[in-house]
């Protein structure tokens, strides 16, 4: 009979200790998989973070050209920018555009305003 210390510090034998080895790998193999979910959840939400922010100068840029100097300014704009203009119109002085970039959409309305100079 073994004694208290002797149980203590004996070794499992060898099949189980092959059991325990195979169950951490396969504990890190599962961590490894969940790690790059993760990494390529967050790398496609920064895309879109930055599609957005990239469509929204874009779209306001474009309307202020189209504002200012009419569709095909506008068209050229939006090109400059990376950007396609899905929808431009024109109400009185304001002008709303809508761009796309990447996956995201964004919409902007300048106001075409004359400035009277007037001398003293």
């Amino acid at each position: 009979m073994l004694s208290t210390v002797q149980k203590r510090t004996a070794r499992p034998p060898a099949g189980e200790r092959q059991r325990a080895r195979g169950a951490a790998t396969l504990v890190v193999i599962a961590a490894l998989g969940v790690l790059m979910l993760a990494i390529v959840t967050i790398a496609h939400v920064a895309g879109v973070a930055v599609d957005r922010a990239h469509a929204r100068a874009a779209a306001d840029a474009t309307a202020l050209a189209a504002a200012a100097a009419g569709p095909d300014a506008a068209g050229r704009i939006a090109a400059a920018n990376g950007a396609t203009v899905v929808a431009l119109t024109t109400r009185g002085a304001d002008t709303t555009v809508t761009v796309t970039v990447g996956r995201a959409r964004a919409e902007a309305t300048a106001r075409r305003e004359i400035i009277w100079d007037r001398d003293p």
